[in-house]
């Protein structure tokens, strides 16, 4: 199907169209043609991705571009047999139009490309901040500047274990008088009064360092 006459659309308000005078269809079809979308209107592709003028199948882009834009009528009438495609794009004249759409076919596939390279580029950043963070943290001077004096525990400010606290004293109150109720009911009575201790001594540790000490050892 040719295109309609452009100049004859922009002086004739009807919405059909005819065919020019060499097309077949010229006596008996007209073209329906809406006026108010013919100009701000993107063309909507339905199906695949459409090839890209810069990566892939050139063979393949200039195929697309010629059966999209160029009219026919037969496969003939887009290229000759002894011809490429790509010869046959670039000797076909596309009109003003059609070259403004085929070149923002790619806009879509030009902004994937600047996301990717900001993300590639932003992850170079990261990885490099991270290796860069990496080799300071492994400094073995970092750990020599450290006063490990600052992480360690007065242990005169430790309370002992011998003395009881509030609660300590109440619970013991409550078992003396216990104790003390057995012993007048005869419940204890034959009971050895003794009680071994589970360990006989306490743990001394053979050695005493600050935790800074013992993070230098470990």
């Amino acid at each position: 199907m040719d295109n309609p006459d452009e100049t004859k659309i922009k002086g004739n308000n009807t919405k059909y169209q005819s065919f020019l005078p060499d097309h077949p269809l010229y006596a008996t079809h007209e073209v329906f043609c809406d006026q108010k979308r013919l100009h701000n209107v993107v063309p909507n592709f339905v199906g695949g991705s459409l090839p890209r003028p810069d990566i892939g199948d050139r063979e393949r882009y200039c195929m697309t571009m010629l059966t999209l834009f160029r009219p026919w009528r037969t496969g003939e009438e887009l290229k000759s047999v002894d011809q490429s495609w790509d010869e046959a794009f670039n000797n076909f004249q596309f009109s003003p139009r059609d070259t403004i759409l085929i070149n923002n076919l790619n806009l879509k596939y030009e902004c994937l490309d600047a996301r990717d390279d900001f993300h590639g580029e932003l992850n170079r950043k990261m990885k490099k901040a991270h290796n860069i963070n990496d080799i300071e943290s492994d400094d073995e001077s970092d750990y020599n500047n450290v006063d490990y004096d600052d992480y360690t525990v007065d242990s005169s400010r430790i309370p002992e274990h011998d003395v009881l606290g509030k609660k300590a004293k109440a619970r013991q109150k409550v078992i003396s008088e216990i104790d003390d109720i057995l012993n007048k009911s005869g419940w204890t009575m034959g009971c050895s009064s003794t009680f071994k201790p589970l360990f006989d001594s306490k743990v001394t540790p053979e050695h005493y360092l600050t935790p800074g000490g013992w993070k230098t050892v470990i």
